[in-house]
């Protein structure tokens, strides 16, 4: 993962999630659904590290010990926007099952971010097009002094 332009890989990590949130749609049976969750969780196993990489390129150690329960305490509340999502989508009225165009929603947002990501996830500080230049040498100084 450090070896590789880490944006393109955090980028290519979402399109594969996507991917296989919009594979849900094929499953039959239960053994389908596991085999598609099993590779669900190779997919989250690889993003949980490479966010934890980019919160050590941009903050200290110190500042990490009080970004990480918050980071950790935001993904918690991913469900509740999938919730109102998932209860608006049992009201509709397509041939596709409701849990079914939910995984469409779900697999097209997270495609779009994918995409998002692929234009504008920094692979390291000097990368991050919301940095000034003083700002990408002051906190890539910052990081590597506290280290």
């Amino acid at each position: 993962m450090q070896r590789l332009p880490f944006g393109r890989f955090v980028a290519g990590t979402i399109t594969s999630w996507s991917i296989i949130i919009l594979l849900h749609c094929a499953c039959s049976n239960y053994g389908s659904l596991i085999a598609i969750h099993f590779f669900l969780g190779l997919v989250k196993s690889i993003l949980v590290p490479a966010m934890e990489i980019t919160l050590s390129m941009f903050f200290t150690r110190k500042e990490q010990l009080f970004l990480q329960p918050i980071f950790w305490t935001t993904c918690m509340g991913a469900p509740i926007p999938a919730a109102f999502i998932a209860y608006g989508l049992l009201f509709s009225k397509s041939v596709a099952l409701p849990w079914k165009f939910f995984m469409i929603n779900t697999g097209s947002i997270t495609l779009f971010l994918a995409r998002y990501c692929w234009l504008l996830y920094p692979s390291n500080p000097a990368e991050a097009r919301f940095l000034t230049l003083k700002e990408k040498i002051a906190a890539t100084k910052r990081v590597h002094d506290s280290s």
